[in-house]
Formats: C-alpha cells, sequence, structure tokens
C-alpha cells in the first residue's frame, strides 16, 4: 500500500508477505514499507491492523512493516510481528522530520540486518523501530524479542524527541558486530545525536548488547547540540551488556540527565562498574543524577558509588522484593515485577518527579498519598472501617483482601504491612491457617 501526500484511515485488516524493493513512483526515500509505504502526507490513522511477514528486500530497504518519511501518522492498536529490513527499522522506520505516535501496540519479532556491513552511525539499526529527526510519541506500546545489527534492539533514534508513557522493551537484542565490538549496544533502546527524551512508567527486561547499554544507550552529540533526558518510575531488570549492563550515557556537551523513582536490579554488566550502571559519562547540568530510587551496587545511601553519577538524595540499596525474581538470562527473561507488600520501594518515591498519571498496569500512579519506585504502582485495598481482624491463607482463591477465610491475605507479612498501612482500621488479630 502506497499512500503519498494524501490523508488516510486504514482501519482492521492483516498485511502479510510484502516485499519493498525498489522506490515507487512519485516517492523519494529509500525502497521500504514492506506493507505499508507513506510519504508527505498528515492525518494518517492506521488502527486495528496486524502487520506480519513483510521485508524491504534492497540493500537500502528502511522499514520492514511500515515506512513513513515526512509525515504525520498515528497507530493505534496494532501487531507489528516478524517484519525485516536492511538499512534500518525492521518492523517500522520513520525520517526526516515525520511527527508519529504509537499507542497500544505490540511490536514484536522483527529484524534488522545491516547488510552493507558498514554499521552507520545516523542510519543504520533498531529491530523494531528507527526514526530520525521528528517527535515520536510511544504510550503503552510494547517492544519485544526485536533483534539489530549495529544499534537498538528496540528501537533506535537519531535525534529529535522521544516520549515514552507506560509500555515495555522486553528481550530485545543487539548481535555481536563484525565490524568492531563497540557496534552493539542499545539492546533496548539506542538514541544518537542531540534531543528531548522522557520516559516514564516503562519495563526494561532482559534486554541484550554486545557491548554498551544492555538496556539504553545514549551517544554523544554530533551536531552541537545538548540533550535533556528525563527517566521516571521505570524498571530496569535483568539486562545485560559486557560494559554498562543497564545504561550508557555518553554526552561531549552540557546536557541533562535525570533518574528519579527507578528501580535497578539484578542487571550485568563489567564488573568494574558495579552492577554496570554508567550514568555519568561528559559534562552534565546542574540537578542531573539520580534521586529517589532503588539501585544495586549503588551503596545508597551512606556510600553512594560516584560511577554511578550524582546522588540526587533518598536512594536506597536493598532487594525491591518483586512478586517473582527474573528467571532465565538476557534475552530470554521472565518474571514478575511488581512490588511485593513490604516492599522497601512502595512510598518512598518523590510525587514532584511523576509526569504521567498511569502506571505500567493502567492503574493510579500515586497510590496511598505517595509514589512508589518502579513501573509499578502498589494498589493496596484497605478493608472496611472497624475492621478488627485480617486472615491470612496461601491456598485462597478470593480477593485477598483478608476480609475472610474466603478472601484472605497470601502471606503474614502482606497482614503485616496492611495493617500498618490501613490507620483507619484497629488491626488487633491476624488468624493464619494451618499449613
Amino acid at each position: 500500500l502506497n499512500l503519498n501526500g494524501n490523508p488516510a484511515v486504514l482501519d482492521g485488516f492483516s498485511v502479510t508477505g510484502g516485499n519493498a524493493f525498489v522506490t515507487p513512483a512519485g516517492f523519494t526515500d529509500d525502497p521500504g514499507g514492506g506493507a505499508i509505504q507513506v510519504e508527505g502526507a498528515r492525518n494518517v490513522h492506521l488502527e486495528n491492523l496486524t502487520v506480519r511477514g513483510n521485508q524491504a528486500s534492497s540493500v537500502v530497504g528502511v522499514g520492514g512493516g511500515i515506512n513513513g518519511r515526512e509525515s504525520e501518522l498515528t497507530i493505534r492498536d496494532s501487531v507489528i510481528r516478524n517484519n525485516r529490513s536492511y538499512l534500518n527499522g525492521g518492523g517500522l522506520s520513520f525520517s526526516t522530520k515525520g511527527n508519529v505516535s504509537i499507542e497500544d501496540t505490540h511490536i514484536l519479532e522483527n529484524v534488522f540486518i545491516d547488510a552493507i556491513g558498514q554499521c552507520l552511525v545516523q542510519v543504520s539499526g533498531g529491530g523494531g523501530i528507527y526514526q530520525a529527526r521528528g517527535p515520536l510519541s510511544l504510550t503503552n506500546v510494547v517492544m519485544e524479542r526485536n533483534v539489530a545489527d549495529c544499534q537498538g534492539g528496540g528501537l533506535k533514534r537519531f535525534g529529535g524527541s522521544l516520549h515514552m508513557y507506560g509500555g515495555a522493551f522486553l528481550n530485545n537484542e543487539v548481535r555481536p558486530s563484525q565490524i568492531s565490538p563497540f557496534w552493539s549496544s542499545g539492546g533496548g533502546l539506542a538514541w544518537v545525536d542531540s534531543g528531548n527524551m522522557w520516559i516514564d512508567s516503562v519495563l526494561f527486561m532482559g534486554n541484550r548488547a554486545e557491548y554498551n547499554g544492555g538496556a539504553f544507550d545514549l551517544a554523544s552529540p554530533t551536531t552541537g547540540g545538548t540533550s535533556a533526558v528525563g527517566i521516571t518510575n521505570s524498571t530496569f531488570v535483568a539486562n545485560k551488556a559486557t560494559d554498562a549492563g543497564v545504561l550508557d550515557l555518553n554526552v561531549d556537551r552540557d546536557s541533562t540527565l535525570v533518574l528519579e523513582n527507578v528501580i535497578i536490579w539484578d542487571n550485568e554488566g563489567d564488573q568494574q562498574d558495579g552492577f554496570g550502571l554508567i550514568l555519568l559519562a561528559g559534562p552534565l547540568n546542574p540537578g542531573s543524577g539520580i534521586g529517589n530510587s532503588l539501585v544495586q551496587g549503588s551503596g545508597a545511601p551512606a556510600l553512594w558509588n560516584t560511577r554511578y553519577g550524582p546522588d540526587l538524595g533518598g536512594n536506597i540499596d536493598t532487594t525491591p522484593d518483586f512478586v517473582q525474581p527474573p528467571v532465565g538470562t538476557a534475552p530470554n527473561v521472565s518474571g514478575d515485577f511488581r512490588l511485593n507488600l513490604g516492599s522497601p520501594a512502595i512510598d518512598v518515591g518523590l510525587n514532584s518527579a511523576v509526569t504521567y498519571p498511569k502506571d505500567n498496569d493502567g492503574n493510579p500512579r500515586i497510590f496511598n498519598t505517595t509514589v512508589d519506585m518502579g513501573a509499578y504502582e502498589t494498589q493496596v485495598v484497605c478493608p472496611a472501617g472497624g475492621t478488627t481482624r485480617l486472615y491470612v491463607d496461601a491456598h485462597a482463591s478470593g480477593a485477598g483482601t483478608g476480609a475472610s477465610w474466603a478472601d484472605a491475605l497470601p502471606s503474614l507479612q502482606n497482614a503485616l504491612t496492611l495493617a500498618h498501612r490501613c490507620p483507619s482500621n484497629s488491626i488487633d488479630e491476624i488468624w493464619v491457617a494451618q499449613g
């Protein structure tokens, strides 16, 4: 499908088996968009689509599934799966200052192959998405099991701005480079050049890069600009790289890099960097650093590891107590990274850092007056007023409120925490089932 310059709405169908090998008449971009090609168009809406098994097979092919150039484009409630390209953007590619918004969409198992074998810094990368220059907005977008050469297993950005709210980068990978070990960075997300980025309530799990930034790699600006990066209420777990297993944020010019209310745990990187986090690599503006976060290996609060950049206060270094800790090794990891009641990451974040009203599950972001650390906000429902007794039974299958045996809480720790966090009740008894 070729959309050139005209508004369009495509709703509720599948595109499979497409192959873009040459540039269509009337288009100026590299051949791309194995399923859909959009150029110079405004008000294009793609909704309820399945774009699967397409490719941009030229050695300069971009956007195996969808390619957009200088267009205003919205993608919503869609699946972009198992597409392939050979210059950038295995699933999707957007270039030259297009304005793109993607919502409630699953982007998975797409592949970018560096066919020309050069890993061009401005061009090459993006197993799931590649975008250059223009603004990109992602809301509840899941990038899963995408693979790329060079940079950006899930997403590669060159300049422009990115706002991402909710969603996840799950088990994406950048393969080892045949050119240089330095060309394998940003297992989940790679961002090159200057611009602004804000990430809120996102889960980075099981992403892998051979060299730098298992979860996220920010490379130095190349055009003289500065960068502003804010990451809040996000969880980084079980990501892996040889160096900087979580974040490699590296700037050459004055930039602002702030992490607030995040959890960084169980990642793997070079031992010289503790548990693989590098925040400070270049000149940072005042106010940059990590605050009100749970960071493994940081030594917080008393013995802050300066390899992790400036300490903005409120940080801790202790087990987050996930519902299910990670199982497996990147890029094949599973787990449940919501917080158990009693987690030290509950109710200890910074409210003023919150930029999005929902957590990763779509629940209210601030519950019980103070925000939690991490991508998930614990939703504690207190028993009705006047309740004086809580019930605990690990085998109960009810509502889990603790108000009866049928609705018993699953653990004693949950009951103790609930009694502490619900001051309107006077809990004086906790009954625990035998066994």
